[in-house]
């Protein structure tokens, strides 16, 4: 309250991000603090335990996420499902959560067999403006990467990302945010 007071920050622009374990945080801020946060980002981090994807509860309201994640992240495994949730149930439950009526992808990001070839994926059609967003960040480890992510021969690499996106996670997470105010 006491910054609130000082800084006078825009109400519509309450965001969140974090790394591994601040990625659980900002998962967990976008759904306890909703009425609040306009926009998360969770970078290497996944929005429950496996064993507790079931019983997350609802937002009260929507928020716009951002997940990035590495296919070879030994610390919070991309397709696990056992441990953490997956990628895909996280996804999931956020374009469920926010009520999207659009995702561009068919595809999973995990099967069967593991990691899928979806390097994007995206949730749009989402209440009061919302979007669910996915980059697989393809040789990425347990990271926050500060390097240009959009050449070939660099790991991580993601052929999706540019100057709009943004090619550092720096740079990807705040063009996603500040996209993203609270309406």
């Amino acid at each position: 309250m006491a910054l609130q007071a000082q800084l006078h920050p825009d109400p519509r622009r309450i965001y969140v991000t974090g790394f591994s374990n601040g990625g659980f945080m900002a998962h967990r801020a976008g759904i306890e603090l909703s009425d609040a946060v306009a926009a998360i980002a969770a970078v290497e981090g996944s929005v429950a335990s496996a064993e507790s994807i079931q019983n997350v509860p609802a937002p009260l309201r929507p928020v716009s996420v951002l997940m990035l994640h590495g296919d070879r992240d030994p610390a919070v495994a991309y397709c696990d499902g056992q441990t953490y949730a997956s990628q895909e149930q996280s996804f999931n439950y956020w374009s469920a959560a926010n009520r999207c009526s659009t995702t561009d992808r068919a595809a999973s990001l995990c099967n069967a067999q593991g990691i899928t070839s979806v390097a994007e994926k995206d949730a749009s059609g989402c209440a009061r403006g919302t979007e669910v967003k996915f980059y697989k960040l393809l040789g990425g480890q347990h990271d926050w990467y500060t390097i240009p992510m959009n050449a070939p021969a660099s790991l991580p690499f993601n052929p999706n990302f540019d100057a709009r996106s943004g090619v550092t996670t720096n740079d990807i997470v705040w063009n996603f945010l500040a996209a993203h105010p609270k309406r």
